[in-house]
């Protein structure tokens, strides 16, 4: 008998329609070729092929034995291309590849190689490559000049349009301040502003529940991550975050969710853990607890300030990964995802997407210009961070928008809701006697590392940055007395708290017995203030008991609110300036009553504070270049301050 075809295209890639053929035929010609070779379209009621000169010349023999001939159909004639491939669905988030032989076998797997970030796999047992579905488009382009079959095949497969439409959706909120979804009518999702909503949305969208809320400071991550949380209806959460905000994250669950819930803060290395809700627990203890923690059936961790763990090494780092690994639910927050560097962010990457970002050497290559020098690899730099040099690498910000959700407070559909930010550097010259003190410090480092510069050619990274640290250290000691006058004088004018902050604890004690000295109102928080005590000075400061709140910046930098204050005054400076963005955060809050919030920073004339300030500028823009897909300066301030030194310029006359 002879019979005619129909030719289309659908989501499995061209094929061939045979109408006409008999029932037991038609299921034999099924075993005979299999899926996909084969298969039964139901919504054209036919018996159908791939559209490939192999698989016609297959199935045109088969029917001729049974005396079926498909009249004008051949394999010379197909649209498909010389040479054979296939990609199939694996378990849980792979695909599988398989193609006929190709004399440039090698430029292909290079290719796939590289696109799927060091993430494809080859199985000798099954003659099978397997890649991360994430990277499925990627490695299709990357393959396509080589092969062009392999490049249709994956492209066909349905878990990948899938995936490219979920990433499609979380893209298009990563930067979102509303959305059309309506949340249910209760807490915490009535307390959340637009902008806020939009991270439960984005958690729930697409089968993966990780999400980075790397909001600036102030802009409610916490609620954010619990409303992440009950809108997924997870039943034990585990909370990891530094030692100074367990207390804090216990407040921020009684205080949005309405319904009682148990906390129970896990301290110390050893003891039970209470079978309740919510385990808070701080980073240092995390790899002591590991193994107790893993078996406790946790369906959500949230990471607070997941920068932490930075260090991929640090047994924190190691635990923390552990620990997400087979959970449903992975919420992490950091205002400053990125501190320094974009080698820095790998262990976020890799938490979140484990399948695409599972090597750090291919990580290093692509996006920390990765090179190799007298003194071994150097990652410290940044590549493909916007745009790609190659026309085929995603650029790294592109990649972050898949699962990062990041505003800013200057967002125009924010900066409504948020107070404005004046930052301000007041300079001022030390007085003759502290000046004379500075300079002998000044000179005596200087005298050293002249030295070691004219004996060896060079200085130890080590010695110059121990100079800076100290030359910082004084500069900070001699400015109490003008910090403890500035802030005197402002309360005295406004009638307003002030929060101070400074880096050195000796620094920090200085300027409360200076201003109790003057029967002033102060209390100080530092690394060692013990945690209810750290409570209690918060909680009296924002119920208007104590006037001066002196923090180390370091103890006091994440998760605290104190926006009964306006103003910060910086009497130190930090060497990464994301640590000023978080502790000036915590005045700057949604919560803040005031229109604008200030932050003034003291500078001595003629000390190190005269450069630090155009440096710390210079290194804040790697991050923001980073993050938001805008150049910047990459260079670091020790590297910046010490061009200034072989320059001359920090040299006292």
């Amino acid at each position: 008998m002879n019979t005619t075809f129909e030719r289309y295209t659908d989501k499995f890639g061209p094929r061939v329609a045979l109408p006409s053929i008999p029932f037991n035929i038609s299921q034999s010609l099924k075993a005979h070729m299999g899926w996909p070779q084969s298969s039964w379209n139901g919504e054209k009621g036919k018996w159908t092929i791939q559209d490939k000169p192999d698989v016609i010349d297959k199935a045109l023999a088969f029917l001729a034995q049974h005396d079926i001939h498909v009249d004008g159909l051949s394999g010379d004639d197909s649209k498909g291309h010389a040479g054979d491939a296939h990609a199939v669905f694996g378990h849980p988030d792979k695909l599988l590849l398989e193609w006929s032989f190709q004399p440039n076998y090698k430029d292909i797997n290079s290719a796939m190689k590289g696109a799927a970030a060091g993430q494809a796999k080859w199985n000798g047992d099954s003659k099978k490559w397997t890649i991360p579905v994430a990277t499925a488009v990627a490695v299709a382009a990357a393959v396509r000049p080589h092969f062009a079959p392999l490049a249709d095949a994956i492209e066909a497969c349905p878990q990948v349009h899938t995936a490219q439409e979920e990433t499609v959706q979380r893209v298009e909120l990563s930067s979102a301040v509303d959305t059309d979804i309506e949340l249910p009518e209760c807490e915490p999702f009535t307390s959340m502003r637009d902008y806020q909503q939009v991270a439960p949305v984005m958690y729930m969208t697409g089968g993966r529940k990780r999400i980075l809320i790397a909001d600036e400071m102030g802009l409610g991550k916490s609620l954010q991550a619990l409303g992440c949380m009950e809108l997924a209806g997870h039943q034990r959460v585990l909370i990891v975050c530094p030692a100074v905000v367990k207390h804090n994250w216990a407040n921020e669950i009684e205080k949005w969710l309405k319904q009682k819930h148990d906390c129970f803060i896990i301290e110390g290395w050893v003891g039970d853990i209470e079978q309740v809700k919510f385990n808070i627990i701080n980073y240092d203890v995390l790899s002591n607890r590991k193994e107790q923690l893993m078996a406790q059936g946790y369906d959500c961790i949230i990471f607070d300030e997941v920068h932490t763990i930075k260090n991929q090494k640090a047994a924190r780092t190691q635990a923390a990964l552990a620990l997400a690994r087979g959970i449903d639910g992975i919420i992490a927050m950091s205002g400053t995802p990125i501190l320094n560097r974009p080698n820095e962010f790998f262990t976020s990457l890799n938490m979140m997407l484990p399948a695409q970002f599972g090597n750090y050497w291919t990580y290093a290559q692509r996006y920390c210009n990765a090179r190799r020098t007298d003194f071994g690899w150097d990652m410290s730099g940044a590549s493909n961070i916007e745009h790609s040099a190659d026309g085929i690498t995603t650029p790294l910000n592109h990649l972050l928008r898949d699962f990062m959700l990041r505003r800013s407070m200057d967002d125009p559909r924010i900066a409504g809701e948020m107070p404005d930010l004046v930052q301000s550097i007041i300079s001022f010259d030390l007085p003759e006697q502290a000046i004379k003190q500075y300079k002998v410090e000044h000179n005596s480092w200087m005298e050293e590392w002249q030295k070691q510069q004219a004996n060896f050619g060079s200085t130890s990274a080590g010695f110059t940055l121990n100079m800076m640290t100290e030359l910082r250290h004084i500069a900070g000691r001699l400015k109490v007395e003008a910090a403890v006058k500035w802030a005197n004088d402002y309360h005295d004018s406004t009638g307003k708290p002030l929060v101070i902050f400074a880096h050195h604890n000796d620094v920090v004690s200085n300027l409360l017995a200076k201003l109790n000295s003057e029967q002033r109102r102060a209390f100080c928080i530092v690394g060692s203030t013990q945690g209810n005590h750290r409570q209690k000075y918060i909680r009296e400061f924002q119920e208007g008991k104590i006037d001066f709140l002196i923090c180390s910046t370091m103890a006091m930098k994440e998760g605290i609110n104190l926006d009964r204050a306006n103003t910060t005054l910086f009497v130190e400076r930090e060497w990464v300036p994301a640590w000023e963005q978080q502790a000036a955060a915590r005045v700057r809050r949604m919560t803040q009553e005031d229109a604008t919030c200030h932050q003034v920073i003291l500078s001595a004339n003629n000390t190190i504070d005269s450069m630090f300030d155009e440096v710390v500028a210079a290194k804040a823009d790697l991050v923001k270049s980073t993050l938001d897909g805008t150049n910047g300066e990459r260079n670091a301030i020790v590297s910046e301050l010490t061009k200034k030194l072989k320059s001359g310029k920090m040299v006292m006359i």
